[in-house]
């Protein structure tokens, strides 16, 4: 049993709080961390907000926040390899296991081991933004050389998407 920081009805941060949970049991392609550090993104206040329920795949209440985290994997589910009890890791929290959590579950394929001299605080705030990043210096298709300004990286990444509710965009 661990502690952690979620919700347990929709709204605004009052309705935030800890709470006890029973560690969660990585499934298949899932490895179980002790988590260092967890990153923290604008999609967290719209989940809890209820205001992009479809995105958390129907989890039952009490939710727990973070979608992201650094950490020591504890144990690993069915069909992992390349990852062994007490490695140092980063990765999602894509099957809605929640990062805000003493242990919370990573997907595998999602999570890589932090490399040597990076921090897990840094490690931790790879996972969105990071790849995010990645992928738009892949997709813009820049030459060799080629220099790039980056403007306003404030917090959050870019826009809402299409659809969002408005007044939703990011920080």
């Amino acid at each position: 049993m661990g502690q952690a920081w979620g919700f347990h009805k929709y709204g605004g941060p009052e309705v935030q709080e800890f709470f006890d949970r029973p560690d969660p049991v990585p499934g298949r392609g899932e490895v179980l961390i002790r988590v260092e550090v967890a990153g923290v993104n604008p999609l967290d206040h719209l989940l809890r907000s209820g205001l992009v329920d479809g995105l958390d795949g129907g989890r039952p209440f009490p939710r727990v926040l973070g979608m992201e985290a650094a950490g020591t994997v504890l144990a690993r589910g069915e069909d992992v390899t390349g990852f062994e009890v007490g490695d140092a890791v980063f990765g999602f929290a894509l099957t809605g296991g929640g990062t805000y959590a003493e242990t919370t579950v990573l997907s595998a394929p999602n999570t890589a081991r932090i490399p040597a001299g990076l921090s897990a605080a840094v490690a931790a705030t790879l996972p969105v933004a990071g790849t995010t990043a990645v992928d738009v210096l892949d997709q813009l298709g820049l030459p060799a050389g080629a220099t790039v300004l980056v403007n306003g990286v404030g917090g959050g990444v870019g826009s809402p998407s299409p659809g969002w509710p408005p007044g939703a965009g990011c920080a």
